[in-house]
């Protein structure tokens, strides 16, 4: 058994090690890809309250030692195998059946790979990473169980030698690769999270940076990925196809000759709740999305567009969607080209919508009438994913003190998707009275407004302050409460005050 776990885990330390110079996500990434999908939606909104980032650590730590646990029992039969078949045909076999079953499970996700390049040059890539990692795990059979048996002629499934100290040697050579596996593993897992984004995903703007145009440093992120990509820009190309007149491949270069629009727009997490940080804004600058669809020439009877990007990420959104004012392929934020953990070199901003629909490193634009359902999709989320009436304040939070007497300035920002932020009122009785807030830069329809009210000399006592919008249309923000789950939260964010 030790043997077996030793093979196993010579094969997981081989497959993270493979990443790094084939840029093929490790099997725990595409394992996290095909099965999250089909995880509730309202199950998935609690783990991702309850573990926070340490949610994608426990994915990859029990990934890996449920692959080394399989390919173990892979090596157990291997053992029984080699008795009837011989060495080299149990070796062979082991590999090849290996291998077979890695790419028949992983089929569905081996279009992913960091650096980019055509769709069959990236299957090719992943096809081979999966047999170079079977491969190290047939050696580790071979030379494990298979080599010492026969060394002494005995039946491999009996156990390496019938001497005591041929036995004790063969557990010590086996714990002896079970360690260095480990260590394999342990190394690879520490190089492969220094290109990690648990560092940086998740924490929202930050209170330093609240204004009008969020620094691209400090601009929120989230992703489905336990690694994200690091795109190589001259292996990378946009593919428009399906129900199209002229279907194409293009470059980067390709999209910078087209002509080139500014969308200043926010985007928000579907995740962010009530009084949330999971949102940011930028000036994005980049082709529109009408101008790159009619480049390829839209066929009449097409109603909609199925997105894939490099990390193995699906989306779909109508035509009409994607000819909303300020839609682009964005190729630069805020002066400057796309930052990796933003989507380099080319992602979807598309106004009015959660962050799901806004795919990042796009590299697969197709033109049909039937589209698959998306990634998040599958699991429940919201298909349109249209952005909610919101508002937060800002510079108060539950239990803090304000002296009693003092004028005291109100700040806080709303965001009312592609309506516009039309007005925005205060309360400090919990909603019985209402008094309407200063809004601040108007940037347009599609970002978030910043406001200011002063609470002139309030008087002394517990005091709850709770914030609304209106958009452009005339609605008000929701006040009753809905958790993420299914279309993003709702409800007026409130907080309690102490006036001393």
């Amino acid at each position: 058994m030790v043997s077996a776990l030793a093979a196993g885990a010579l094969f997981d330390a081989a497959n993270l090690w493979l990443r790094i110079p084939l840029g093929v996500p490790s099997l725990p990434e595409a394992l996290s890809d095909i099965l999250v999908p089909f995880i509730p939606a309202s199950l998935f909104g609690k783990l991702l309250s309850s573990l926070g980032p340490y949610g994608k650590q426990i994915v990859f730590a029990s990934s890996l030692l449920g692959l080394a646990i399989g390919i173990a029992a892979a090596v157990l039969v291997y053992r029984r195998v080699a008795v009837r078949w011989g060495l080299a045909r149990a070796t062979g076999g082991l590999l090849l059946v290996g291998w077979i079953l890695l790419v028949a499970i992983f089929w569905t996700v081996l279009d992913a790979n960091d650096r980019g390049g055509d769709l069959a040059a990236r299957h090719l890539l992943s096809i081979a990473d999966l047999g170079l990692s079977a491969g190290a795990a047939a050696l580790a059979a071979l030379f494990l169980v298979g080599l010492p048996s026969v060394a002494v002629g005995r039946d491999p499934s009996a156990g390496f030698d019938s001497g005591r100290r041929r036995l004790l040697g063969g557990i010590a050579g086996a714990i002896g690769l079970l360690v260095l596996g480990g260590a394999g593993i342990t190394a690879g897992v520490r190089q492969l999270m220094k290109l990690s984004n648990l560092g940086y995903e998740g924490y929202g703007t930050p209170a330093t940076a609240l204004g009008p145009i969020t620094p691209t440093r400090n601009f929120y992120v989230v992703s489905k990925n336990l690694i994200d990509p690091v795109v190589d820009a001259d292996r990378w190309q946009l593919v428009i196809d399906g129900m199209v007149d002229r279907p194409m491949t293009l470059r980067l270069a390709d999209l910078r000759r087209l002509p080139p629009a500014e969308s200043v727009a926010t985007m928000e997490c579907i995740a962010n709740g009530v009084g949330g940080s999971l949102m940011s804004t930028a000036r994005w600058n980049g082709p529109t999305m009408r101008d790159v669809l009619a480049a390829a020439g839209v066929q009449p009877g097409a109603t909609h567009v199925e997105l894939t990007a490099i990390d193995g990420y699906y989306d779909a959104v109508t035509v009409e969607e994607l000819g909303t004012p300020g839609a682009v392929l964005a190729l630069d934020m805020n002066g400057a080209p796309l930052l990796d953990r933003h989507g380099f070199p080319a992602r979807i901003v598309l106004p009015g919508r959660y962050g799901e629909k806004q795919m990042k490193w796009l590299t697969g634009i197709r033109l049909t009438n039937s589209p698959r359902t998306g990634f998040y999709q599958r699991q429940g989320w919201s298909e349109q994913g249209v952005i909610r009436n919101w508002s937060r304040v800002d510079n108060l939070r539950h239990g803090h003190s304000l002296p009693a007497g003092v004028d005291f300035v109100v700040t806080g920002h709303a965001f009312c998707g592609t309506r516009g932020v039309a007005a925005a009122q205060l309360s400090v009785d919990d909603g019985q009275t209402w008094s309407s807030a200063k809004l601040q830069e108007d940037l347009g329809n599609n970002a978030w407004r910043y406001f200011e009210w002063t609470w002139q000399r309030p008087s002394p006592g517990r005091y709850s302050v709770v914030v609304r919008a209106r958009d452009g249309r005339g609605d008000w923000q929701q006040t009753s409460y809905e958790d993420i789950v299914p279309k993003g939260s709702s409800g007026l964010h409130r907080v309690t005050v102490d006036v001393v």
